[in-house]
């Protein structure tokens, strides 16, 4: 009997450890599995993403300039870039001013296409 007893413990503990992590789940973060960063551009996809959530009216435009950078051209993104302060920011990790300041994250595809240009040497292209 105790044998059973036994056996039965160390299934019911033992089964309790095994668990699938999922990021989405843990995070709160979706994994994206349809963002094409293959033919990824400044003048067609970075530019559009910064015009449309960073270089607005009091944040990063060409009159407010917050912090110093002007994301409404490709010199002063590439300036946030060589700094690498752009990357820590959108993708908001410890030690860096989280963005956008208005709440939330960039879409995940956002922050991969943003990401994968920087990585690729971020081309003025």
């Amino acid at each position: 009997m105790m044998k059973y007893l036994f056996a039965l413990s160390f299934l019911m503990f033992g089964l309790q450890a095994c668990y699938n992590d999922k990021a989405d789940q843990l995070y709160g973060v979706k994994a994206s599995t349809s963002c094409d960063t293959s033919s990824v551009t400044y003048s067609s996809t970075i530019k559009t993403i910064m015009d449309q959530n960073c270089s607005i009216s009091g944040c990063h435009d060409a009159t407010t300039q917050a912090n110093g950078y002007n994301f409404s051209t490709y010199s002063g993104l590439a300036t946030s870039i060589q700094l690498n302060r752009l990357l820590g920011a959108i993708t908001q990790q410890n030690g860096y001013f989280a963005m956008p300041q208005s709440g939330g994250k960039l879409a995940s595809c956002d922050i991969e296409k943003i990401t994968a240009w920087v990585h690729s040497g971020y081309p003025n292209n």
